[in-house]
C-alpha cells in the first residue's frame, strides 16, 4: 500500500507492481490500495492475482478538495478499504507498507496488523535528506521518511532497494533482503537494432523521470553537450521525459543555456509511462547523473537503470549506490567518472565515436544483464523465501 500512481504511472508504482507479480507467480492472491485513476474506494483486476483499489484518483490531482480528503485524512480511507478486502478474504499473510506513506497512517497499520497476526514489511527505497525539502516537503516527505527509516521499521522485516540500505538495516538487527529494482522482462519490447526500426542521424538521447530536490543532476548533461562544437551539438536529439524548462532553470541552467540547449534538447515535461517505453524503443542511450557521495544517492536504486536495460538500451551514467554493480564500461553501457558536464561531454564523443556493430552489442549485452540480473525470474524466489520465512513458527 502506497501514495502511488499505481499500477505503472510513476517509480513506486513500477516497484510495487513488480512486486506483485513475484508474488503472484508464487500463487499469492495480491491487494495493491494506492493512487489510481479511478474514483476513491473503487476497485479492478489488473490482471490476476492482481487487485486495485483506489485510495485517492491520481487523475484529479490539480484537485484541491480531493487532495485534501486524500492526504489529510488518509487512515480514515485505507481502514474503509482494508475493511472491505478483510471482509471478503480474512486470511491476508502479510502487509507491504511502501515507505511513502503519511507518517501518521503506519502506527495504524502496525497496530492493525499486530491484531490480525498479519506479517508487516516495509520496501525501503530511499534516505531522504532535509537539503532536498521546500517547507511543505519536510513535513510532508522528509519527516515521514525519518520516523518509517528509523523507527518503524524496527516493527517488521524490510526490503531494500540498495546495498547501503541493506547494510544499514542489517546493522540494526532488522531482518532484510536486497531487492533492487526489477522488471518482467518478458513484457519491455527489446529493439536489437534500432537503426532499422528508426533510421536516423546521430544519436538519440534519452533522460526519463523528474529531477526534483537535485536527485538527477541533469542540468550537468545538457552543459556537457553545450560543451561540444556546434556541429556536433545538431547531431543531438535528447529526449527529456518528466522534465520542463522551468524546471531545468530552477536546478540551475541559465536561460541563455535553455535557449541554446533547444538545437538538440526536446523538454517533454510529464508524458505518460507508455509514452517513456516508446522513446525507449526509438533511442541510442538513456541517461542518468546523480551526485556521488550524497546519501540519497548511495540509498536509491534508479528504476531508469532497470528499465533501460531491460529495453535494451545502453545507459550513460555515473557510477553511484549499485549503478556500478550491473553496468561495465564499454560491455552494456557508458560508465563516467562522475556527473559533472566535462564528464557527460567526454561520454558523449565516444558514443558518437563507436562504431554500429560495437554498439548494437552494447544493445545485446544490456538486455542480458537486464535478464539474467535484474528480471522479475530473479527476485521472485528470494521474495517469496523471505515473505514466508518462518511461516510455520508464527502460527500462519
Amino acid at each position: 500500500m502506497s501514495i502511488a500512481s499505481l499500477p505503472d504511472q510513476s517509480a513506486s508504482g513500477l516497484r510495487i507492481s513488480s512486486f506483485i507479480d513475484a508474488l503472484v507467480l508464487h500463487g499469492h492472491k495480491c491487494y495493491a490500495v494506492g493512487q489510481a485513476a479511478m474514483p476513491p474506494f473503487s476497485h479492478q483486476t489488473v490482471r490476476s492475482g492482481y487487485e486495485l483499489f483506489s485510495l485517492y484518483n491520481s487523475s484529479l490531482r490539480n484537485d484541491k478538495k480531493e487532495k485534501i480528503a486524500a492526504f489529510a485524512f488518509p487512515k480514515k480511507r485505507f481502514r474503509r478499504i482494508l475493511n472491505n478486502i478483510f471482509a471478503n478474504d480474512p486470511n491476508i499473510y502479510g502487509l507491504f507498507v511502501y515507505q511513502k506513506l503519511p507518517g501518521f497512517v503506519i502506527p495504524y497499520l502496525i497496530r492493525l496488523c499486530k491484531k490480525r497476526h498479519i506479517h508487516l514489511f516495509f520496501d525501503i527505497v530511499e534516505y531522504q535528506v532535509i537539503s532536498q525539502q521546500d517547507f511543505l516537503g519536510f513535513f510532508i516527505n522528509y519527516l515521514p521518511n525519518y520516523a518509517t527509516i528509523n523507527y518503524y521499521a524496527k516493527k517488521g522485516r524490510v526490503t531494500a532497494i540498495s546495498s547501503y540500505l541493506y547494510q544499514f538495516f542489517s546493522q540494526k538487527g532488522i531482518p532484510t533482503v536486497y531487492i533492487p529494482f526489477f522488471f518482467d522482462t518478458s513484457k519491455i519490447t527489446f529493439v536489437s537494432n534500432n537503426f532499422i526500426k528508426y533510421p536516423h542521424q546521430g544519436l538519440y538521447l534519452l533522460y526519463a523521470g523528474v529531477p526534483q530536490g537535485g536527485r538527477d543532476t541533469i542540468v550537468n548533461a545538457v552543459k556537457g553537450i553545450l560543451l561540444l562544437p556546434l556541429e556536433l551539438q545538431r547531431n543531438i536529439s535528447f529526449w527529456l521525459a518528466g522534465a520542463n524548462e522551468e524546471q531545468m532553470l530552477q536546478l540551475g541552467l541559465s536561460k541563455e543555456e535553455l535557449s541554446q540547449s533547444k538545437i538538440f534538447c526536446h523538454y517533454l515535461g510529464r508524458v505518460r509511462h507508455e509514452k517513456v517505453m516508446e522513446l525507449y524503443e526509438m533511442v541510442d542511450y538513456s541517461l542518468l547523473l546523480k551526485p556521488k557521495n550524497k546519501r540519497f544517492s548511495k540509498a536509491g536504486f534508479p528504476t531508469k537503470i532497470s528499465e533501460s536495460l531491460a529495453a535494451g538500451v545502453p545507459p550513460i551514467c555515473n557510477d553511484t549506490g549499485d549503478v556500478g554493480h550491473f553496468i561495465i564500461d564499454g560491455k552494456n553501457g557508458l560508465l563516467l567518472n562522475d556527473d559533472s558536464p566535462e564528464a557527460f561531454s567526454s561520454g558523449i564523443l565516444k558514443a558518437l565515436s563507436m562504431p554500429q556493430d560495437a554498439y548494437l552489442r552494447l544493445r545485446q549485452e544490456a538486455r542480458k544483464t537486464a535478464d539474467s540480473e535484474l528480471s522479475l525470474p530473479v527476485f521472485a524466489d528470494r521474495l517469496e523465501e523471505f515473505c514466508t520465512e518462518g511461516k510455520t513458527s508464527h502460527g500462519n
